[in-house]
């Protein structure tokens, strides 16, 4: 009997975690298959879901479509479990309730073929809402020397995880997403490949970035939770070296960025409290220094004359 040859690897591999994500998931599944560039493979993963994310995925008859059903266990142990079944020698993330724009993944793959240097590659975003109507262009850094220190100041460059292509022996070099995070897991890894690889910006916004109530509850108290962690892994790094020199002005700004995020949720003590670390932790680094006292006292006087 002759052997039946195995089909030949696919050039990426886009995986999408999925947790009860029923309502999104087919809009985001139709925008990677309707991609310009059809040469990848589509990982499923369904994450313990109780609704019917996987039989939505199976839906879809299309033989690049692969379902894999994992026990509940968090967004980054399903992505990390995915690269381990990939066979693309790039990795692109797709969250469930996102949506790319049809040349995504074309303009991706064109620039990472060009420029072998560069390990990750994302591009612009735009928020959407609830309705899939779009509420503004995210910030994106522009074109850096230095792409750590970028993201050491201002935490992040792209429009999350969505707009990330990685080669994918790069990111099991660096060891993937860290468990247990859910405000900082894309940051976190996109410090660890900026110490190993050059990273790239294409200038388009090509990633619908979908905001609603479901995944913003918390931001504030998941922010500080996650961000000091990642910070004390990355200063630990024997490649950190060239960047402890920034060490007190990255720690206050970030005190000040979670001062800010209580702020916007009306909790004044725990904002007090982030205000007062990062002024003491480098008073003369912090950006704008007086901005967020005076806006904090303008918050709280708000708060307590209707209180």
């Amino acid at each position: 009997m002759a052997e039946i040859a195995a089909s030949p690897a696919p050039a990426v591999s886009v995986i999408v975690p999925a947790y009860n994500a029923a309502a999104t998931l087919p809009e985001t599944l139709e925008s990677v298959l309707a991609q310009t560039f059809t040469d990848f493979e589509l990982l499923v993963v369904d994450d313990g879901s109780t609704d019917a994310t996987a039989q939505i995925a199976l839906s879809f008859e299309d033989s690049r479509v692969r379902l894999i059903s994992l026990t509940h266990g968090g967004v980054a142990r399903a992505r990390n479990l995915a690269v381990e079944e990939a066979r693309g020698t790039l990795v692109a993330f797709l969250d469930a309730d996102d949506v790319w724009l049809p040349r995504k993944l074309q303009l991706q793959v064109a620039l990472l073929d060009e420029r072998p240097d560069v390990g990750l590659c994302v591009t612009r975003a735009t928020r959407i809402d609830a309705d899939s109507r779009p509420t503004g262009e995210m910030p994106i850094l522009e074109a850096s020397d230095d792409y750590t220190a970028a993201l050491l100041l201002h935490s992040s460059i792209a429009g999350g995880v969505s707009a990330a292509v990685i080669r994918r022996e790069l990111f099991q070099q660096v060891g993937g997403f860290p468990y247990g995070q859910r405000q900082a897991e894309d940051w976190d890894l996109w410090l660890r490949l900026s110490l190993h690889s050059t990273i790239a910006v294409v200038p388009e916004a090509l990633v619908l970035q979908r905001a609603h109530a479901g995944n913003t509850s918390g931001v504030a108290y998941e922010l500080e939770r996650d961000t000091f962690p990642t910070l004390d892994r990355f200063f630990a790094s024997p490649l950190a070296g060239p960047y402890t020199h920034l060490r007190k002005r990255v720690y206050a700004r970030h005190w000040m960025i979670c001062s800010g995020s209580y702020l916007h949720q009306r909790q004044l003590l725990a904002s007090l409290r982030c205000l007062v670390r990062g002024l003491a932790t480098s008073p003369g680094s912090v950006r704008q220094p007086l901005g967020l006292p005076i806006r904090w006292l303008r918050r709280a006087r708000r708060h307590w004359a209707s209180a």
